[in-house]
């Protein structure tokens, strides 16, 4: 897998999707920010530098490299090791597409979250035009371009649960976020020269929904064949959500789970108890997500 750099730290996704998450959290109110699947802490390092209060949790913390800031072990497939209410704002990027319950995950970010908090998402992007025309003609979408190794030890490094926009929009919908901002990091140029397409996709998205008979769906619809209509998600290498929950829903117990951490207990305002607090959790953890 090919390795790349944002601000000193290794990343494996495009730099460009970093770029564009944080041109997203540039726009926010500043907060408390959990940065999942945090790798060596590029994202964490950047949003400490836009002023956010950053808490980070990986699969594999000793990988996470950023100086005076902690890293707690978390399996996302197990749930995250936090209270109830702790964030204003999560980030994850190119992770749920690696998990195998990605509704876990979402149900857990909706519980960490404080009432109007902001999830930004990041998954490859299934629907672009060349995305299509490569699984029409090999059964296959790109990113997603051959059979999962069978005999990978570390299947977590595949994408075994490849995400459409309609259906991360589900799983967010069902989980009570509401949709702020549906973009990309960017428009592949090798998608314009498939753009004489895009009359075929409008009609066959719109003859493919004509069954629906429940008015709230068909509202819905119209909606979903807006965003799959658009220049970002016909091009766009990734796509990129930004959620809200808004500030009336009821906060969600999270169901127990056999041998997960206990919950990390956050007190905003002071940095030196809370990184004290994170490196025993961290320690104590386990492996994790």
């Amino acid at each position: 897998m090919p390795s790349r750099w944002v601000a000193g730290y290794r990343i494996y996704a495009n730099p460009a999707t970093y770029r564009a998450v944080l041109e997203i959290f540039g726009r926010a109110p500043r907060g408390r920010v959990l940065d999942v699947a945090a790798g060596e802490g590029a994202l964490t390092a950047c949003l400490a530098d836009q002023g956010f209060d950053v808490v980070a949790c990986d699969l594999d913390p000793s990988r996470f490299q950023v100086p005076g800031r902690t890293c707690v072990a978390c399996d996302l497939d197990r749930g995250l090791p936090f209270r109830d209410a702790s964030f204003d704002h999560l980030a994850c990027l190119e992770s749920i597409e690696h998990l195998r319950d990605p509704f876990r995950l979402v149900a857990e970010c909706r519980r960490v979250l404080r009432p109007g908090g902001r999830l930004v998402i990041s998954t490859p992007n299934l629907l672009n035009l060349g995305s299509r025309v490569k699984f029409l003609l090999t059964g296959f979408h790109s990113l997603v371009a051959r059979p999962l190794n069978e005999f990978e030890p570390r299947p977590l490094l595949d994408h075994v649960t490849p995400l459409t926009y309609y259906q991360l929009r589900y799983i967010l919908r069902r989980e009570g976020f509401e949709e702020r901002l549906v973009t990309t990091d960017r428009r592949r140029r090798s998608g314009w020269a498939l753009l004489w397409l895009w009359p075929l996709v409008a009609a066959l998205g719109r003859w493919t929904m004509r069954k629906e008979v429940d008015p709230r769906q068909l509202a819905a619809n119209r909606e979903i064949r807006r965003r799959l209509r658009s220049l970002d998600l016909l091009l766009g290498r990734t796509l990129i959500v930004e959620a809200e929950l808004p500030a009336g829903q009821p906060a969600v117990e999270a169901p127990e789970a056999a041998g997960r951490s206990s919950p990390v207990r956050l007190d905003s305002g002071r940095p030196g108890r809370d990184a004290a607090r994170l490196s025993a959790a961290g320690a104590g953890a386990g492996r994790a997500s």
